[in-house]
C-alpha cells in the first residue's frame, strides 16, 4: 500500500535540476517534505505579526518538525502578502488565511 509520502514524492517528482531524485539518494524512504498545516501556517502568520527575532522563532519550533529555514521562508511568503516585497511564490492555503487573520 502507497503511503502519504510515497504518493507526494510520486506526484511531486524530480527536484529542480535533477533527473531523478529518488535514484540521486540513497534511501528514498529517507526523504522528508514538511506538509503545512493550517496550524502551521497560523504559526508562522502570528510570528510574523509579532516581528518575532531569529531567536523567537526557534523557541517556537522546539517541539515541531519544521526548519527554521522552512519557517523563515513562510514567514517571508507573509511578509509578501502584507507589503509586496519577499518571496512571492505563496501557497493559496497561505493567502487564504492570510486574508482570514491579518
Amino acid at each position: 500500500m502507497e503511503t502519504q509520502t510515497d504518493a507526494i514524492e510520486r506526484i511531486l517528482g524530480p527536484k529542480k535540476g535533477e533527473k531523478n531524485h529518488l535514484s540521486s539518494r540513497r534511501d528514498p524512504k529517507s526523504i522528508k517534505r514538511h506538509i503545512w498545516t493550517i496550524k502551521d501556517e497560523t504559526l508562522a502568520i502570528n510570528l510574523y505579526k509579532a516581528n518575532a527575532s531569529e531567536d523567537e522563532i526557534k523557541l517556537a519550533l522546539v517541539d515541531i518538525e519544521i526548519s527554521l529555514s522552512s519557517m523563515l521562508m513562510k514567514i517571508d511568503n507573509i511578509k509578501y502578502l502584507d507589503t509586496g516585497n519577499g518571496l512571492k511564490n505563496v501557497s493559496e492555503t497561505t493567502k487564504r488565511l492570510w486574508l482570514k487573520l491579518k
